[in-house]
């Protein structure tokens, strides 16, 4: 306010050169907000996106939800996560709807060489959160694993150790049709 005082003078004398000066900064704090939140915005893009899809439909809420972010990161089953970095920290997050289950299946890439011993994911067996997990299968066509939860939150931390195409399937209360699909594309950290 004490700059305004100080060029009151200048400002009555040259309104047209004060028009431009507020133009140029409000310009460059708007440029510079973009710059610095444009990233966040997407994100808030996407999810007004898909809250619009989604009410817009025509069947009913079917009450599961995927929250973009769970307790160990970017959750990968939701709508906004499709690109991962090997060894990146990830939430295997859901919200099943009371006396519901789901079952999510993931479908990974096939082992570089037939002596690779890791397998194309992993997770940590404490802090699993409502998942029980089948047997990890793995040969030279790709692998698979199977996920169930139960009514509640579930969450889990997972980490990719293999780059590669990963398909996800969900199979929301008794559907035996995948309720919902999606690809996610892991890179190496070494090309990200």
């Amino acid at each position: 306010m004490e700059l305004i005082k100080a060029n009151w003078d200048w400002i009555l004398n040259n309104p047209w050169g004060f028009a431009a000066l507020s133009l140029l900064i409000f310009g460059a704090g708007w440029g510079l907000a973009k710059l610095f939140y444009s990233e966040r915005i997407e994100l808030l893009k996407a999810q007004i996106a898909s809250a619009g899809t989604r009410s817009s439909e025509s069947s009913p809420v079917s009450g599961f939800h995927y929250r973009s972010h769970g307790r160990h990161g970017r959750n990968l089953l939701a709508e906004t996560t499709h690109d991962v970095v090997v060894d990146e920290q990830l939430s295997f997050q859901a919200t099943v709807p009371e006396g519901r289950r789901v079952h999510v299946v993931l479908r990974g890439p096939q082992p570089h060489s037939l002596s690779e011993t890791a397998g194309a994911w992993y997770f940590p067996v404490i802090g699993v959160n409502n998942w029980t997990a089948s047997k990890y299968q793995e040969n030279t066509s790709g692998c698979v694993q199977h996920f169930n939860a139960e009514e509640g939150p579930a969450d889990m931390q997972l980490f990719f150790a293999r780059a590669g195409r990963v398909q996800i399937e969900a199979f929301e209360g008794d559907d035996r049709a995948a309720t919902w699909s999606k690809c996610i594309y892991v890179s190496d950290q070494s090309s990200a």
